[in-house]
């Protein structure tokens, strides 16, 4: 496990949680499916299950930054076969698939995440696909999952592109404080998302797909603009990672 400098500029973790899709003059289409064989079609390349922690992982160290949650590598814990992704007060935590062969060297492919986020208001997660090149916002970002509320009632999907930082946004309701399956297939032409195999967003808009290659990344933090206690706490729970491409 190795502590590295968060280079996400803390681009997450936004007072105003509720988005609105604000792309123009593309083809979107939502709905709630099934996800069939066909988008599994890229061979699984790495399975992750946390009975520790393996060297293709990287652990954010920016315990003294000034930005709204500071990233302290002692918060990203594995026990129970789980990963903890852990945030208390204004510190935060996180961590990149972005280590040895755990870091694609091209673009597309399927990553599946087994996760349970636990109920603040003061708190929130991510789980997202970041940019090798790290151009945000003109590289792209793939976000699998943000939590707009503090029960933990919806889940939110982000698409970034653009230099003016344009969105493509979905959400699903459900009770996400238990274990879900969060997916995302990302092709040349198109980038679908799904909970348990139930689509509820897919992205056409060819401009909005990221052509270079992408790693992921999970964190945790302090929302903008919130004073969080400093004994309040919140944490993603991480059972298993797959990844295929």
């Amino acid at each position: 496990m190795e502590a590295v400098g968060d280079q996400r500029k803390f681009v997450k973790f936004r007072s105003r949680w509720t988005l609105i899709v604000v792309a123009a003059a593309a083809v979107v289409a939502t709905g709630i499916g099934l996800v069939n064989a066909a988008n599994a079609s890229y061979p699984l390349a790495r399975n992750y299950a946390f009975t520790g922690l393996s060297s293709d992982w990287a652990v954010y160290d920016t315990t003294h930054s000034k930005a709204p949650s500071a990233r302290v590598p002692s918060l990203v814990t594995v026990s129970g076969g789980a990963l903890h992704v852990a945030t208390v007060g204004a510190k935060g935590s996180g961590l990149c698939l972005c280590r040895n062969t755990g870091k694609p060297t091209k673009p597309y492919g399927r990553w599946d995440i087994r996760a349970r986020a636990s109920k603040n208001a003061d708190h929130g997660f991510a789980m997202l696909l970041w940019p090798n090149a790290e151009n945000w916002p003109v590289g792209g970002e793939i976000d699998l999952a943000e939590y707009p509320d503090a029960a933990r009632s919806r889940v939110q999907a982000t698409v970034h592109y653009g230099a003016k930082n344009r969105e493509y946004v979905g959400f699903l309701s459900g009770s996400f404080t238990t274990w879900h399956t969060y997916s995302v297939v990302w092709t040349s032409t198109s980038i679908t998302y799904s909970v348990d195999g139930r689509r509820f967003l897919t992205v056409h808009d060819r401009a909005a797909i990221p052509k270079g290659a992408m790693h992921l990344v999970l964190q945790a933090g302090a929302n903008s603009g919130i004073r969080a206690a400093a004994d309040t706490r919140a944490t993603l729970d991480v059972d298993w990672v797959k990844v295929y491409r």
